[in-house]
């Protein structure tokens, strides 16, 4: 599927682009003079070592945690992020027309499309960024570290890592997923489906774990394989009594009656958080207090149908090439709808049955 957009607004927006890298790059470094921090982590993610480069202490609190259980030792890396508070050092202004955008549809700014260059800005949010896929270079600033979302602190970069992913065949999956030493399982569909609830439900139960919102897949050879990302996972407050059994790091001790609770699980279980798994099934949980906990197949339609909508929309740069991916996956795996309610051993087995 070919860029409808015209060949000379691509150079533009390239130019411009171009020209905010250069100038976003300057102000990281002016940063890191000015607070006297140069603090370099290594993350391997999907199998590729990524570098974050902090001029905050402060700002790699809130974003690392998520990526703790992908921590890995310095070396040759594939991609770059320099990241910085705005409050240390202010962002290059964007051009007056982008400011005065009152809207950015899933943070991209109209007008600025250019294969290469990937800029998303969330104003609400006081945080933006830009990467040069051609470099494999980032750039992020946050206006403020404690003011960064508590999803933003759940699933970091996220926007930043499908777009530089997506070239190299992985893609970001709005799932939770969970297995067995065998593989794994993603569960697909709307927020409030029951992921998040469920797959920690089976993690307290011993399984693996993979992420309860936003994971990672790849295709290779015809088999379908998960990667994790975050080791995080977001609960609606009236659930977290549910799971007092779980023993784990609250990230937002302090949040308001309308945030989640932000979990984090580097550290307290790493012998259940792989990095990878191949996908062995699709699963679209129902909450179904009327009925028996179980399993009823579905079509790749229903499968491709909970699965690609919320993705989509949850990305700033997700095209036909997501879709693609998706609809191979629906065609790959086989699916089932996972009826729920409060058997939790009843829920726990159906979801062992497909894996084994």
């Amino acid at each position: 599927m070919e860029s409808t957009v015209p060949s000379w607004e691509i150079e533009n927006a390239g130019a411009t682009l171009k020209s905010c890298a250069a100038e976003f790059d300057d102000a990281f470094h002016r940063a890191t003079r000015k607070t006297g921090t140069r603090h370099e982590q290594f993350f391997s993610i999907a199998r590729r070592r990524v570098k974050l480069t902090f001029a905050s202490d402060a700002l790699a609190a809130q974003l690392t945690p998520a990526l703790e259980h992908v921590r890995t030792g310095p070396g040759p890396v594939e991609l770059e992020v320099a990241l910085w508070e705005g409050r240390d050092e202010v962002p290059p202004p964007l051009p007056p027309a982008w400011e005065q955008a009152r809207y950015f549809p899933r943070g991209r700014v109209e007008g600025m499309q250019h294969p290469d260059l990937r800029l998303v800005v969330l104003p609400g949010l006081g945080s933006l960024s830009l990467i040069d896929l051609a470099a494999s270079r980032g750039w992020y600033c946050a206006r403020e570290a404690g003011r960064v979302a508590y999803w933003e602190s759940a699933c970091p970069l996220r926007n930043m890592l499908h777009a530089w992913l997506a070239r190299r065949n992985v893609f970001v999956l709005h799932a939770a997923a969970i297995g067995c030493e065998s593989g794994g399982a993603l569960l697909v569909g709307k927020g409030g489906s029951g992921k998040s609830t469920t797959s920690l439900v089976g993690l307290e139960a011993g399984m693996l774990y993979l992420g309860d919102d936003c994971c990672l897949g790849e295709i290779v050879e015809g088999r379908p394989t998960l990667h994790a990302c975050y080791c995080s996972a977001k609960v609606c407050n009236d659930a977290l009594p549910r799971l007092d059994g779980l023993d784990m790091r609250l990230g937002n001790p302090h949040r308001t009656p309308d945030e989640k609770a932000v979990l984090f699980l580097g550290g307290t279980h790493s012998a259940q958080l792989p990095q990878h798994l191949p996908l062995r099934a699709i699963l679209l949980p129902k909450i179904a207090a009327d009925r028996a906990a179980g399993l009823e197949p579905v079509t790749p339609g229903q499968a491709l149908a909970s699965l690609s909508p919320s993705t989509m929309m949850q990305l700033a740069d997700a095209d036909h090439r997501d879709l693609a991916f998706h609809a191979e996956l629906a065609r790959t795996v086989p699916a089932y709808r996972l009826f729920l309610n409060d058997d939790r051993a009843a829920i726990v087995g159906a979801m062992k049955s497909v894996l084994s």
